[in-house]
């Protein structure tokens, strides 16, 4: 039960503007996100600058790849166990203190592949413990009533962390090769201070008995796995994920390959991140009105049909308008996406249960950043794109055909599927 959803049914939805723990949330996640996006992708240019080998640069995003798939399952169930807050500030930490290693080492001229590798590793370890805790805190600050403009928000957020980090770390990759680590690492210091300012309690869920890491993991796989919708999602998700994951690397190692500057690869971010805050902003309001299997098709195809011609330019501002196509309903489905997964999922699960479908949906990414490597330093980026540029096509057929994802209920009946929902109406 969401402890602070005291709203009635055709009750006005109050505004989040006056809730102070979710403004401050919200803050604390776009400044470390934009500090992440920055670093996230400055690290394989880095990479490629140090060893000249596309195949080293991918694997520095595989390891990270390794690292967020191999724990997140545990870092799920163990979010469960613990006080939401203290796992976000822990993790923010950690990510504070790779990247600042990172930006002390090449100060120092002492970075090597091994030192970027480790910091791959920590970064996405320590992002696999703070995306459940950050799900999981959301339904405990805001009603359930809000949670589908709070997702919508939560988007425009990611979108804006694109379209200020990358460009912003292209143009600090022009001043010094590890300045971006340095501006990266200050602003997650300010993220991981506001963390502190949260008010509303976070704590665990109570626990009726002890039961064991290996079962508690169970518990939330099975969940997921009971969803139809989810069940089928999810390995059009693998396929997505993979394939637009691969091919955005790709193009962002080809073009710096081919002499175009790190502050113009950038823009591609820039011009994505503008069309997908623009979706963000109607994103809620989508949600009220069209149904989620509806939502989903309609993003696979964007998707499907900007990725074929992407290959064909080095127009950094092109590639950026064709995936701002796609960009722009793409955060209605995210959206729409998360906002069913909390709002049918009982408090003690929200965090494996966020898990489980990240372990899930990201099974195929470490794979991407060393796949498209080797095929860019092998086949040439045209074989490279086209192979991820299919997988996404295939995705979007397969949805088309998945009754599961048709026939999700509406928004407005979402709340009823929650178990937590109807103990509460029952002990009223």
């Amino acid at each position: 039960m969401n402890p602070i959803d005291a709203t009635q049914p055709g009750a006005p939805v109050p505004s989040l503007l006056r809730n102070f723990d979710y403004l401050v949330l919200i803050t604390a996640q776009t400044i470390a996100g934009i500090a992440g996006a920055m670093a996230i992708f400055v690290l394989p240019l880095v990479t490629l600058a140090i060893t000249g080998s596309p195949v080293k640069a991918g694997l520095i995003g595989t390891v990270g790849g390794i690292a967020s798939w191999l724990l997140t399952l545990p870092a799920g169930a163990l979010v469960d166990r613990w006080n939401r807050k203290r796992a976000m500030i822990a993790s923010v930490g950690c990510t504070l203190a790779a990247y600042g290693s990172v930006a002390v080492a090449g100060v120092l001229d002492q970075v090597t592949l091994v030192h970027l590798a480790v910091a791959a590793f920590v970064v996405s370890s320590a992002d696999a413990f703070f995306e459940p805790a950050q799900n999981a805190a959301i339904p405990r600050v805001v009603e359930t009533t809000q949670l589908p403009q709070a997702m919508a928000n939560d988007q425009a957020r990611g979108a804006l962390a694109g379209l200020i980090g990358s460009p912003l770390g292209g143009a600090l990759l022009a001043v010094g090769r590890f300045f971006p680590f340095i501006v990266s690492a200050l602003a997650l210091a300010v993220s991981w201070l506001l963390l502190f300012a949260i008010r509303r309690p976070l704590p665990a869920p109570a626990r009726t008995e002890r039961t064991h890491l290996v079962a508690d993991i169970r518990e939330g796989l099975h969940f997921i796995w009971e969803q139809a919708f989810i069940r089928a999602a999810i390995p059009i998700a693998m396929l997505v994920n993979l394939g637009v994951g691969g091919l955005l690397l790709v193009v962002n190692l080809h073009l710096y390959q081919v002499g175009v500057a790190p502050a113009a690869i950038g823009a591609i971010d820039m011009v994505a991140g503008l069309c997908a805050i623009a979706g963000s902003l109607v994103a809620g309001k989508i949600m009220q009105r069209v149904r989620l299997g509806t939502i989903v098709m309609a993003v696979l195809w964007a998707f499907a049909l900007v990725c074929i011609p992407i290959p064909l330019t080095n127009n950094p501002f092109v590639i950026g308008a064709l995936l701002g196509l796609a960009m722009l309903v793409n955060p209605v489905a995210n959206a729409a996406i998360m906002s069913y997964k909390m709002a049918i999922t009982p408090d003690r699960l929200q965090g494996r249960s966020t898990s489980a479908i990240v372990f899930l949906v990201m099974l195929m990414v470490p794979i991407a950043p060393l796949l498209g490597g080797f095929l860019l330093g092998h086949y040439g980026h045209y074989v490279a794109m086209y192979t991820f540029t299919v997988l996404v096509v295939v995705a979007a057929v397969v949805a088309s055909f998945a009754k599961a994802i048709r026939s999700v209920p509406h928004a407005r009946d979402w709340a009823a599927l929650n178990p937590d929902n109807a103990t509460e109406s029952l002990s009223v």
